[in-house]
């Protein structure tokens, strides 16, 4: 996971920093979620989901 520190961080800044813009723009939003297993973050991405399931 080490090896994949900068996948967790691009996908995290894809919501932040980009956008859906054109004709359907209004239909769709770009989301982006840190990436998990199993092992070691099932917990961490079920609170981001949540959170982010509290704000649709």
């Amino acid at each position: 996971m080490e090896n994949d520190a900068w996948e967790k961080k691009f996908l995290v800044q894809i919501e932040k920093e980009h956008s859906v813009t054109g004709v359907f723009a209004d239909d769709y939003k770009v989301i982006g979620f840190s990436f998990f297993n199993n092992d070691n973050k099932i917990v961490e991405f079920e609170k981001v989901i949540n959170t982010w399931l509290e704000t649709v």
